[in-house]
């Protein structure tokens, strides 16, 4: 097989596993957060938790054994601004909850027969590209820094290890083992077995990403360094391959965006909710494609998506992830308050009460 097919498959093989945790394990961090909100049922959010701490852990014990180099990761070596990465996440969490999933979630429910998920797709790619590396990016100026190949790994793992003289791998571990204590702490949770066995699922579509991606760069020929899976600067370049043809060869991105499809439509003919459907009304079309805009926009800004800033960056414990999913909850809440109670300022007054 020619090598310049290697992270394509593997981005399609990790694409397809999370897509199928999302339609036939109902992974959503949008629908985690509703659940959490409006039904006080932490399941869902349990199980990204727990998918993330078993990445996590993986991760770092493929870094202790020298298979995976995070010291080349993006996301760690360059001085992210993180006031732009609230701001973005923020926007993100806004136009996620307006769709109602995220640009990943959209991807799956694509597969599995929603065109209004092509809608979403698009306009994320387009205003995500644009925001990026076009019109947009001039405008607003979120060109993403440059990586500092000198800089030391900037993150909460490898700034633990230098203070308390560890190796990286064992604070990444010891987090990773700490964080699913507490996640399998709920006896309800522990008794549901299908959560359970979704969770590997993730851990694994996000591990394969940066197992493949590390071995890449340890060839020294894609010239970057290891990540895993993100869904907004890729459909951009999904986009420009649909145009203009896989001028640079076909990517890890772009393998992972088709493999999220193609786990959508697998995992919804499996549950047997396969239906081709598009957006009700008008007034859907409007907020999908709002909302679509903001989250491309808010992507780029926060340099990664639920899955890219959520699972991606929180797997190597990279300090940007929480203050973006914190943005992103904080934007979610705020719509869906609205939407659901007509009103942001008495939930915010409740909110303030029980703080």
């Amino acid at each position: 097989m020619d090598e310049s097919w290697f992270l394509p498959l593997a981005g399609f093989a990790g694409g397809t596993l999370l897509g199928l945790a999302s339609q036939a394990g109902r992974f959503c961090t949008h629908g985690a957060i509703e659940d959490v909100v409006f039904g006080g049922d932490s399941r869902r959010l349990r199980m990204a938790l727990l998918g993330l701490a078993l990445a996590m852990g993986a991760v770092f014990a493929l870094s202790g054994a020298g298979v995976v180099d995070l010291s080349g990761a993006a996301l760690l070596v360059r001085p992210l601004p993180l006031a732009a990465v609230a701001v973005g996440a923020f926007l993100f969490g806004i136009g996620m909850a307006l769709v109602g999933t995220c640009a990943f979630g959209s991807l799956a429910r694509l597969g599995s027969g929603d065109l209004g998920g092509l809608l979403v797709v698009g306009v994320v790619g387009v205003t995500g590209y644009s925001a990026a590396s076009g019109v947009l990016g001039s405008w607003l100026g979120t060109a993403p820094p440059r990586s500092l190949a000198d800089a030391a790994p900037q993150g909460l793992a490898h700034d633990l290890s230098t203070l308390a003289g560890l190796p990286v791998a064992f604070v990444g571990i010891a987090v990773a083992t700490a964080l699913a204590a507490a996640v399998l702490s709920s006896r309800s949770f522990r008794a549901e077995r299908a959560f359970l066995g979704w969770s590997v699922v993730i851990a694994l579509g996000i591990v394969s990403g940066w197992w493949a991606t590390g071995i890449e760069a340890a060839s020294g020929f894609s010239g970057t360094g290891a990540t895993s899976h993100s869904f907004v600067r890729p459909l951009g370049e999904s986009v420009i391959v649909f145009m203009t043809g896989p001028t640079g060869g076909p990517t890890f991105g772009i393998g992972a965006m088709l493999g999220v499809i193609a786990g959508g439509a697998a995992g919804s003919l499996w549950r047997g909710t396969f239906q081709w459907q598009a957006c009700d009304d008008a007034r859907t079309f409007r907020r999908h494609l709002l909302g679509a805009a903001l989250m491309g926009i808010g992507g780029v800004l926060a340099f990664g998506c639920t899955i890219g800033q959520g699972l991606t960056a929180a797997s190597v414990l990279a300090w940007s992830a929480p203050v973006a999913m914190l943005g992103m909850f904080a934007g979610s809440w705020l719509v869906l308050q609205w939407m659901v109670r007509g009103t942001v300022t008495a939930p915010l007054l409740e909110l303030l009460r029980r703080a």
